[in-house]
């Protein structure tokens, strides 16, 4: 088989390669409108290059039968006229042509393979990345939810203190002493006579508040998504538990300026440590969040190197 022979048979291979890079360089131009064309533009905006490649297979399809078909009969055109009876030469480009349609057949039958198997990587690691995800929004409402649980705990403390037995007169009033003081009854070896009397208190635990304000924080500062309703979640804290109708009406210009709890100061250190990035998120919504303080009475908070921003009081 000379050589004029085996260029003959390789013509339509070869025109049907220079095809199928024109066609492929086109389509490379205009990916973007194919890829929105067939519905692959999520896959390509996750990922660019396997989204392009899914278009480019889809389009180029029938050029690649058209290049499969033309590498069969070439290898078995070739391969059935038999070996040239001329020189090493024309054996050489013989063997050579051979080789080449062999490769050809090779690479052919492994592009549908790589890209079932990019196919394939893809969707496995897309189902990962939203199990993980999935995952890890569970876990951050559980993490909310147990915090604003904790944000109501309360403790309950138990006392005990003697009541003494007052010796009373007889119109019913305690018998005093000289300085003023009750006289206690006491029996004949001189000791006090009364009872004990034991009660409960609750009262806000204020420990546990204040790490549920920090669990709440921890998810404000790890997820955008989450930020705005925690900041929502504080702010109605110190609403509800700063509020001015709650407090009882004081005596003194003194117990009038009391600081707040602890926990509510916590709370507005909190709200006024906010990074740059939520800031600026905030202000990204449409209308922008503002932290709602309103009806909160806080005398004598400490603000110092707080930044609450825009507020509502």
């Amino acid at each position: 088989m000379g050589l004029s022979q085996i260029l003959g048979v390789l013509v339509w291979p070869i025109s049907a390669i220079v095809l199928a890079a024109i066609i492929l360089w086109a389509v490379w131009k205009a990916r973007a409108a194919i890829l929105r064309g067939l519905g692959l533009h999520e896959v390509a905006a996750r990922n660019p290059y396997l989204g392009g490649l899914f278009g480019l297979a889809l389009v180029l399809a029938p050029v690649w039968l058209i290049l499969l078909y033309y590498a069969v009969v070439s290898f078995f055109v070739i391969t059935g006229a038999g070996l040239p009876q001329a020189g090493g030469m024309a054996r050489l480009w013989h063997f050579l042509t051979v080789a080449a349609v062999v490769l050809t057949l090779a690479l052919l039958v492994a592009a549908p393979l790589m890209l079932a198997r990019a196919w394939i990587a893809e969707r496995r690691t897309a189902a990962e990345e939203a199990a993980r995800a999935a995952a890890e929004r569970a876990a951050r409402a559980e993490r909310f939810r147990t915090a604003v649980v904790q944000l109501g705990a309360m403790k309950t403390e138990t006392h005990r203190r003697f009541k003494p037995v007052y010796q009373r007169l007889a119109g019913g009033r305690i018998r005093r002493d000289a300085q003023g003081a009750p006289v206690v009854e006491t029996d004949a070896q001189g000791r006090v006579i009364g009872e004990w009397v034991v009660w409960d208190e609750v009262s806000p635990n204020i420990e546990q508040r204040i790490g549920a304000l920090f669990a709440l924080e921890r998810i404000a500062q790890a997820s955008e998504e989450d930020h705005i309703p925690v900041m929502e979640t504080i702010c109605a804290y110190i609403r509800e538990n700063a509020a001015a109708e709650e407090l009882p009406e004081p005596a003194d210009a003194e117990s009038r300026c009391r600081p707040p709890r602890p926990d509510i100061q916590m709370a507005l250190r909190i709200l006024g440590r906010r990074p740059e990035a939520r800031i600026a998120h905030e202000a990204a919504q449409q209308p922008p969040y503002r932290l709602d303080l309103t009806g909160a009475e806080l005398p004598m908070a400490d603000l110092a190197r707080t930044r609450l921003g825009p507020v509502k009081l």
